[in-house]
């Protein structure tokens, strides 16, 4: 009886200690102070903030992922493989471009949305959207005969992907895929983040905003969302 009895001190003993580490590792992790990181990349500000963690590498790591989705997706970095693809640099000479698995992806949902859309969003677009200078101080409209001359390249259907590689049916096809590449690059930090075990945390990038679980207290966050052309 006296084995048993000390067998039983023991176990609850063990029990104890176990909850009471539980415990305070769980205090630990959701009580610490949130970390964050911000930096200008994508031609805007953006944010990673992480509440279940004090490990800083995920937020690297993070700001690491977004330049090189930069490098691969921006239609103004002139080495980017969107911007290697409308200067022509990447056909070999049966006209065929190929581009890295990302790339291909991010284009593939854009054909897709394309065809779903009937050409309302179309990658192809990047023979108008150029000739805009948005980043000016003094932004104008293009005239009209510049504007007509871009869109004769412009038409999904004249895109074909397939393994990676690109085939044109015209000349002169221009992509620019940033009307979805912040989606996409969100949505592949939060896969990175979920994969080491973040499970709270918030990813904006300059207004595209994905969330990751909750916030600390269990409570729902809330992202606000600016009236257009509100005084307010």
């Amino acid at each position: 009886m006296k084995n048993q009895k000390s067998v039983s001190v023991l176990i609850g003993t063990i029990l104890l200690v176990v909850i009471c580490v539980g415990i305070f590792l769980f205090h630990n992790r959701y009580n610490s102070d949130p970390i964050s990181k911000t930096a200008f990349h994508l031609n805007t500000v953006i944010t990673i903030t992480i509440y279940d963690s004090q490990n800083t590498a995920l937020l690297d790591e993070c700001m690491a992922m977004i330049q090189e989705y930069e490098q691969q997706l921006s239609r103004t970095i002139e080495t980017s493989e969107i911007s290697q693809f409308n200067q022509g640099l990447l056909a070999d000479k049966q006209g065929i471009s190929r581009f890295s698995t990302s790339t291909s992806q991010l284009l593939e949902k854009g054909l897709y949305y394309a065809s779903l859309s009937a050409g309302a969003f179309d990658p192809t677009i990047g023979s108008v959207s150029s000739i805009w200078d948005f980043t000016s101080e003094n932004p104008t409209v293009p005239e009209d005969a510049l504007i007509q001359n871009g869109l004769k390249t412009v038409g999904y259907e004249n895109l074909s992907l397939h393994n990676q590689e690109i085939v044109c049916a015209i000349e002169g096809i221009q992509l620019d895929l940033g009307a979805i590449a912040k989606g996409y690059i969100a949505d592949c930090l939060k896969e990175y983040l979920i994969s080491e075990g973040v499970t709270s945390a918030t990813i904006n990038l300059g207004g595209n905003v994905l969330c990751i679980g909750s916030k600390p207290d269990g409570s729902p966050f809330i992202i606000g969302i600016q009236k257009p052309f509100s005084e307010l």
